[in-house]
């Protein structure tokens, strides 16, 4: 969709209080241009009638969101996208409403649309074992933390983990993203923008949100942002401005459109304008559209007509444009959010919906001997205030603690003054429990207190000592590495490293079938990396048995490369030294940046593959695992030389001369995403070009990553624009 109106002449022009009425002719309205006759087609077929966008609409760039020590969220494309599907299912991450993470993330899953598909599996990591399925088929998240305000209301239900929405068609449109920690599985995150039509009543539902978590407002929580290009901003820094536009076609005929604005629930919403006319009223031939503002809903929205051009003389295609915005600049994450319902006849005002606030917090746990097993025994309480303000907490009669003790102490959380006082005692906090609370209503919930693991991620990686450079020549052992054989045109610059240092991140984290969420957090785990982070001795000694309480195991597999294309097994010896005949490795687990460090043999030119699996366990038995890829040689490569680098990918993938023009050569520059929804060519270019920056962001590019661009240039079968 073109982001400025199409220069059209007004015939008249009446304001009168509270109307605005417009008069266009078919005698000196512009004709439809190609691309807006194809941005029409594409809202009214494939994003059910109706466009939203952030009104910034900055270039976001290979800039990512760091999570837990990790580069976690990587831009898929340079702006905002929809992405419209089935509504599959919804689940809320954090498990129940007693739980204490800072985010609050709606999971909603979506199965794409065909439109969209292609854009869905175009993003797809080489590795789909992490990426969710519904029903057998692969398909996406979109989340974001809402208001606290809003997680109970007639869509979507934080108690029951149920949206009403669940079968049918929604739009979601926000940064497209891969998630690092979960396997690089695509995801829209924060979804700020959602849109779907109500059949039933025939009305439209367009809510747009700022996200409360606090995880995507702020400058320093974005890592390379020297890099980043001169329009960047924070993806969801406040206020949140978004503009809805819903297509609608007019002609010489009587016909009347006629369109309520109604506001059905509001937190810190605004509008950038200042109060427009309450009525607005667009006139065609015969035909008209007329668009009313009810209720209170005129404070925080502005309505225009937007882009109208002439499909014929007699046939006028426009939209109806809303903007408004939401959140507090000097309050970030409050959660702003504005929804509204665009209906044919008026409807009554909106019942203010209803939420619950009620947590757990928990004590630092101690470790404990019973039975000969040390185990992490800690202490759960209501969490009666945030931020200094009382919460509206629900009454608790009594929680039980289910298998493992019977019924506790009756307490009533909206009650008690004591902020601190236990509610459960004897929790497990590394195996978890399972409680029953029941509220004064009679009403009982079944609460998880999820099992721990420990989440690890690798914080750096850098070389140590000196280092040796050259060049790849055609029949290098490095060429054959990568792709499997020789390609006489690739030109590659390449540094040889003595040693390489790996520094893991290590935290506690959720364990759910089997899977640590690193993203995720529960009250313990909470309690538990806060104490990581403080790095105090005593109190890690006292928490979890020592200073460096974490024990270590590494596994290696290796092999040296020849420029024939053979290779062979080669020897890795734990902690000890390198030399001609042997790989070296020594480590340590300090508690928060344990490390490893390789040490190849030496000789120019001699190419070493280190595959090393890490096992970190606590005295109470919480573990986890991490695996990464080791070689003594990586490829030069700075951000300057992306285009060089690109070069070499449609080398080695096989391109042939025009196809590696459309991987590598200018693109148009945009800030519409359906120009990359309508050009597959355009959008798998920038993809492309976002993944070799992501990759070259240190001027080191790792053969690891090599290959995984070559993977993808394959697995898209780029062509050329026809």
């Amino acid at each position: 969709m073109r982001l400025v109106a199409t220069a059209l002449v007004i015939l008249a022009v009446s304001i009168q209080s509270a109307t605005q009425e417009i008069v266009v002719s078919p005698t000196n309205t512009q004709k439809c241009s190609a691309a807006q006759q194809r941005d029409w087609d594409l809202t009214t077929k494939d994003t059910l009638g109706v466009i939203g966008h952030d009104l910034i609409r900055t270039s976001l760039g290979s800039v990512p969101v760091v999570r837990i020590f990790k580069k976690n969220w990587w831009p898929l494309q340079d702006v905002k996208m929809p992405i419209c599907g089935t509504l599959h299912h919804f689940d809320w991450h954090s498990g129940d409403v007693f739980t204490s993470a800072d985010e609050e993330d709606w999971n909603n899953f979506l199965v794409p649309s065909a439109a969209f598909q292609q854009v869905f599996q175009d993003a797809l990591p080489a590795d789909k074992s992490l990426v969710w399925k519904c029903d057998g088929e692969y398909c996406m998240e979109a989340e974001i933390t809402p208001s606290s305000k809003f997680y109970e209301n007639q869509w979507w239900s934080k108690k029951a983990k149920k949206a009403a929405l669940a079968g049918k068609q929604i739009c979601a449109y926000g940064p497209f993203v891969e998630e690092e920690w979960h396997g690089k599985r695509p995801e829209i995150h924060p979804s700020e923008l959602y849109w779907w039509r109500d059949n039933d009543i025939q009305s439209y539902w367009l809510l747009l949100q700022e996200d409360a978590s606090g995880r995507f407002d702020k400058e320093g929580s974005y890592a390379n942002r020297k890099g980043a290009p001169a329009t960047w901003k924070p993806w969801a820094l406040a206020p949140r401005g978004a503009e809805f536009r819903l297509a609608f076609t007019l002609d010489e005929s009587n016909k009347a459109e006629m369109y309520f604005v109604n506001e059905r629930s509001s937190v810190y919403a605004k509008s950038l304008v200042p109060p427009d006319p309450i009525k607005h009223t667009l006139k065609f031939g015969g035909g008209s559209v007329e668009v009313t503002e009810a209720g209170g809903v005129n404070k925080h929205v502005k309505v225009t007509f937007a882009d109208l051009c002439l499909v014929d003389e007699n046939t006028l295609h426009g939209y109806v444009a809303i903007t408004t915005a939401v959140g507090l600049e000097k309050a970030p994450e409050s959660g702003g959010q504005e929804l509204l319902e665009i209906t044919s006849k008026p409807v009554p005002p909106a019942i203010p919906f209803s939420q619950s606030n009620a947590s757990l917090i928990a004590g630092t746990p101690n470790l404990i001997d019973l039975g000969g097993q040390p185990r992490e025994i800690g202490d759960l309480s209501p969490n009666l205030s945030t931020h200094g303000k009382p919460l509206l907490a629900e009454g608790v009669a009594k929680i039980s603690l289910i298998g493992g003790g019977g019924e506790l102490p009756s307490e009533n959380a909206a009650k008690s003054k004591i902020a601190g006082h236990r509610i459960a005692q004897s929790v497990d906090a590394i195996k978890g429990a399972e409680l029953e609370v029941q509220m004064q209503s009679g009403e009982k919930k079944q609460i998880e207190i999820p099992p721990l693991g420990l989440a690890l991620s690798i914080k750096e990686k850098a070389a140590l000592g000196p280092a040796t450079t050259g060049t790849s020549t055609p029949d290098s052992a490095l060429a054959r590495a990568i792709v499997g054989e020789v390609h006489h045109n690739l030109d590659l610059r390449t540094v040889q490293h003595k040693e390489v240092q790996l520094i893991l991140g290590i935290q506690y984290a959720p364990r759910e079938s089997g899977e640590v969420r690193a993203e995720d957090s529960s009250p313990f785990s909470e309690r538990l990396n806060k104490l990581l982070v403080a790095k105090d001795p005593i109190q890690i000694k006292k928490t979890l048995g020592s200073q460096h309480p974490f024990k270590a195991a590494w596994k290696f597999e290796a092999w040296e490369l020849f420029a024939d294309g053979s290779s062979r097994e080669f020897l890795v010896v734990p902690n000890a030294v390198a030399t001609d005949g042997q790989i070296g490795t020594r480590w340590h687990s300090h508690t928060m940046n344990p490390s490893l460090v390789v040490e190849f043999p030496t000789g120019r030119g001699r190419l070493f593959k280190v595959v090393a699996t890490g096992t970190y366990t606590d005295p109470s038995g919480a573990s986890g695992n991490i695996t990464n890829e080791i070689w003594n040689q990586e490829i030069l490569s700075s951000l300057a030389e992306v285009d060089r680098l690109l070069d070499s990918v449609a080398a080695a993938s096989g391109l042939t001369e025009e196809q590696r023009k459309a991987l590598v050569g200018p693109r148009k520059a945009t800030t519409n995403a359906l120009d990359y929804l309508a050009d597959p060519v355009v959008r798998r270019s920038n993809l492309l070009r976002l993944q070799a920056q992501r990759a070259s962001q240190t001027g080191h590019v790792s053969i690891e990553e090599f290959r995984d661009l070559v993977s993808k240039v394959k697995s898209l079968g780029l062509t050329s624009p026809q």
